[in-house]
């Protein structure tokens, strides 16, 4: 019955996978079926999507709407194959170390480029059909509402994880626990990424939703993603979501809402577990940043980042390709015995370089712009504008997650910016229309002499 419903009306499928999205970049979501590499569930109903979409649009006999613009995504996307170029010719320099830590590392130049450059352009294809199913559907709202419902959804089965193990709270705070969350695909830090704007986007939407019922069940979803937040243990995660709810604060501009965010912060501190509390403030009262003790930083300017200069030095033009770490010097000669440096800025020119990187951050600062001006669109209700401003603000937000880890050209782990994204390209024409000023006062008289 879904696959009929799904064939007769693409929407149906492009809600599916907003559901299932964020599961991409987990252990939770099967890598291949019947034995083939690649078929999984989620390319399974992108494919269905891109069908149905495509004979709705050759058979329909009514008016269609304009296909969204893709210009967000293709500096992005020209990076990626230019990563690809330069990287596929080192694939066999990986040491054997690696490998035999994960069992899906590419050892060819054909899987290196499924992986680091036909993957991602499947997921920029799930953003332009958001974008499409957004402009095809009267209630925006719904697809809001499902992007944070996603988000939801995997914590639950992250919690369901957590408790299964039977581990404790202190167990799992502790910095020899780091690695725990390894087994579901994602890193702690990782988790903490695709959690944080699910519950701003929650926190926002809850502001301006305008009916009770609404605003219920944003707390709800909001409460569970802040769970999630906080079982993470990440530092990163617990300074990103900290500099959101001020933020918000600040934004609200009243006083009542200052007091409210004063106090829910103040009430976390005071009543958070310890174990959270000794995990938020490790390293601040000992150790030293680059030292042989330097819990700060989780030994990470010592261990990784300073053995990477020499590398990041001769890649710093055009990069040494997607996936980089794994073929420096340092990997080579045993110096680091991670695949990635753990840190999103320094991972943009050790893969792509300073020409290849411009790219990537011109993607990065048209989409938010996308984003941003669909939070100012009037023409939209306060519910979608709520949403896009919480989203908005997480992103400058993961700027300081950017700092442990992740990285900058999105992917899996991006789940909700890039539904967001999806969302504000389908909403894209009105939002430009929004944020013109000779548009705004045309409309503006417009309306002016109609109200006579």
């Amino acid at each position: 019955g879904f696959l009929v419903f799904g064939f007769t009306d693409y929407r149906v499928c492009v809600y599916a996978l907003m559901l299932i999205f964020p599961f991409s970049a987990t252990q939770f979501m099967p890598r291949q079926l019947l034995g083939i590499t690649g078929l999984n569930p989620f390319n399974m109903l992108l494919g269905l999507a891109l069908v149905s979409f495509t004979l709705k649009r050759a058979f329909s006999r009514g008016e269609l709407h304009s296909v969204p613009s893709i210009k967000p995504f293709v500096p992005m996307a020209l990076a990626l194959a230019a990563g690809t170029l330069i990287g596929m010719g080192s694939v066999s320099k990986i040491p054997l170390f690696f490998h035999l830590l994960s069992t899906t590392l590419f050892e060819t130049a054909a899987q290196y480029t499924r992986d680091v450059l036909i993957k991602p352009m499947l997921v920029f294809a799930y953003v332009w059909m958001v974008a499409c199913a957004v402009r095809d559907s009267k209630n925006v709202d719904r697809w809001v509402t499902g992007a944070i419902v996603s988000t939801v959804v995997l914590v639950l089965f992250i919690l369901m994880y957590i408790a299964r193990s039977g581990v404790s709270l202190a167990a799992l705070a502790s910095a020899d626990s780091r690695t725990f969350m390894d087994p579901t695909g994602l890193h702690s830090n990782e988790l903490g990424v695709i959690f944080l704007p699910g519950f701003a986007a929650a926190l926002f939407a809850f502001r301006t939703a305008q009916s009770q019922g609404k605003r219920i069940l944003m707390i709800f979803l909001g409460g569970i993603i802040l769970i999630g937040i906080a079982l993470t243990f990440s530092r990163a995660a617990f300074l990103a979501t900290t500099l959101l709810v001020v933020g918000f604060m600040i934004l609200q501009r009243q006083l009542i809402w200052i007091l409210i965010g004063a106090f829910l912060l103040t009430s976390a501190v005071l009543f958070a577990p310890d174990s959270v509390k000794d995990r938020a403030t490790t390293g601040f009262s000992q150790g030293q940043v680059g030292g042989r003790s330097d819990p700060l930083t989780a030994g990470r300017v010592r261990e990784i980042w300073m053995p990477l200069l020499p590398d990041l030095k001769r890649n710093a033009v055009l990069g040494g390709g997607v996936h980089a770490t794994y073929w420096t010097d340092a990997a080579l000669n045993g110096s680091i015995a991670v695949g990635h440096p753990h840190n999103a800025y320094l991972r943009l020119i050790l893969d792509h370089g300073l020409v290849f990187g411009s790219l990537v951050v011109w993607s990065l600062v048209m989409m938010w712009k996308r984003v941003r001006a669909c939070s100012q669109d009037e023409t939209l209700s306060p519910y979608v504008r709520g949403f896009m401003q919480g989203v908005g603000l997480a992103a400058l937000a993961f700027l300081v997650q950017c700092m442990s880890g992740a990285r900058l050209v999105l992917d899996e782990q991006h789940s909700v910016y890039l539904t967001t994204i999806g969302i504000a390209l389908g909403l894209a024409p009105m939002a430009k229309e929004a944020v013109d000023p000779k548009k705004a006062v045309r409309r503006f008289f417009r309306r002016r002499s109609l109200g006579r």
